[in-house]
């Protein structure tokens, strides 16, 4: 049983939370463009025309043609090469979504109260029993800072929510589902590419912000979010280390499995830096 962390929860302002998306934005940039031909490169294939999709020019002619008894050939012109597009950024506004709303559910101090910590919790992570919130369709990609709030009011929760929490923190490896389509060999390959995009990460971040101490683990689910990290803390709530749990198939793809990994191993920097578990709170 986790104890409830002491002192007065303090919620993230918008500008606080602009800084971090933006560097982490950086971050991710600099880790795709250091990607080589393994799996965490990310290609986009151009279109371009070449002399065998155009068929010969006019200077190669069949013999006896017209263009063979012309006296003066013009000469061959080069095929234009077709563009490489340019990927492009959806983004989508969830302002109005249930979770924005709750998020944005604190007083003028910027405090939130346990109710809302209850009801974001369960809109992120995991439905906590007791607590209703409506349907929403959006899920928020990380639930890293739900996961923190709850457990700073562990002991405030009833048994059957801790139960639930527990679960998330120590997730039972016999009860992750992985896709039908991930066959052993694949979900190896998988966990090796979580592996190295940990290690990518972290060492892309250390160029910024410096090195940090303690391990960076991770396990593999399929939960409701995306990503998740757990600090780690020692009896006298100084930083030890940081649990990383990544999502099967929310991070199917290379991209998006990278965004998630240093978004991740960025909370990990955070807790680092702070050194303490109140600094992390606060």
């Amino acid at each position: 049983m986790l104890p409830a962390a002491p002192g007065h929860l303090n919620d993230r302002d918008d500008t606080r939370c602009v800084r971090r998306c933006a560097l982490v934005a950086i971050l991710i940039g600099s880790l795709l463009s250091a990607c080589s031909s393994d799996a965490g490169q990310v290609s986009v294939n151009s279109s371009r025309a070449t002399p065998s999709d155009i068929g010969p020019s006019s200077s190669e002619a069949a013999p006896g043609s017209a263009a063979d008894s012309s006296p003066a050939s013009s000469p061959a012109t080069e095929p234009t090469p077709t563009p490489t597009p340019t990927p492009t950024t959806v983004v989508t506004d969830v302002t109005g979504t249930p979770y924005a709303q709750e998020l944005a559910n604190v007083d003028d101090n910027g405090d939130r109260s346990l109710d809302s910590i209850l009801k974001i919790f369960s809109l992120a992570v995991a439905p906590l029993p007791g607590v209703e919130v409506p349907e929403s369709s959006y899920q928020p990609r990380s639930a890293t800072i739900a996961l923190s709030d709850v457990e700073a009011h562990y002991g405030e929760l009833t048994s059957a929510q801790q139960k639930v929490v527990d679960a998330v923190i120590s997730p039972d490896g016999d009860q992750i589902i992985v896709p039908a389509s991930f066959r052993r060999p694949a979900l190896d390959q998988f966990a090796d590419q979580v592996s190295g995009g940990i290690r990518a990460a972290r060492e892309t971040i250390a160029t910024k912000l410096g090195k940090i101490d303690g391990d960076i683990s991770y396990i593999l689910v399929q939960a409701k979010f995306a990503g998740l990290a757990r600090p780690l803390w020692s009896d006298s709530e100084t930083y030890l280390g940081c649990a990383i749990q990544i999502d099967t198939v929310q991070n199917a793809d290379d991209t998006t499995l990278l965004s998630t990994i240093t978004h991740e191993v960025f909370h990990c920097y955070e807790a680092a830096l702070g050194k303490t578990r109140a600094n992390w709170r606060n």
